[in-house]
């Protein structure tokens, strides 16, 4: 009886250490579920806020034009320019926004016409981020960024060959 008595404490013990593993097992699952469940969500964790607005040449609609936000830090954005000079930026989604703070801003507005002709509806310096010389500052969601171009002295638009 004795033996018995022992070998069933010791079991009892061992069912307890493998219980309290288990469950230690387990929160640590669920931690890391958590951490990750909050990291890989529906919701942006890089600080992307819905964003939109519309540009404008010599302070008409320009329609024909992809937009790109390059942050300090963090994703380039861009979006479509419509007929009506609105674009909405999108980063991995469709409209999901762009991060908050400042950005440099290019502004491509050319259209192929067949071969190496290219129909360019703002100056080429608009382009390419290094001569475009915009930007714009994200604080918070908006709706009401405007991105505003020049001709200068030559008015267009041209055609180029590349």
């Amino acid at each position: 009886m004795g033996l018995s008595r022992s070998l069933r404490a010791r079991t009892n013990r061992c069912e307890a250490l493998a219980l309290r593993s288990l469950a230690n097992r387990l929160s640590a699952g669920l931690a890391c579920g958590l951490l990750l469940g909050g990291s890989i969500g529906c919701a942006p964790t890089d600080g992307r806020v819905p964003a939109s607005g519309v540009v404008l040449i010599d302070g008409q609609p320009l329609t024909t034009a992809i937009i790109r936000f390059f942050p300090e830090s963090g994703r380039m954005c861009g979006g479509q320019v419509d007929e009506e000079g609105r674009f909405t930026l999108s980063c991995i989604k469709p409209g999901d926004g762009a991060v908050i703070g400042t950005h440099r801003v290019a502004v491509i507005a050319s259209e192929p016409l067949g071969g190496n002709k290219f129909r360019w509806h703002a100056p080429k310096q608009y382009a390419d981020i290094a001569t475009s010389g915009l930007t714009a500052q994200i604080d918070g969601p908006t709706e009401d960024l405007k991105i505003e171009l020049s001709w200068g002295k030559k008015k267009g638009p041209f055609i180029d060959r590349m």
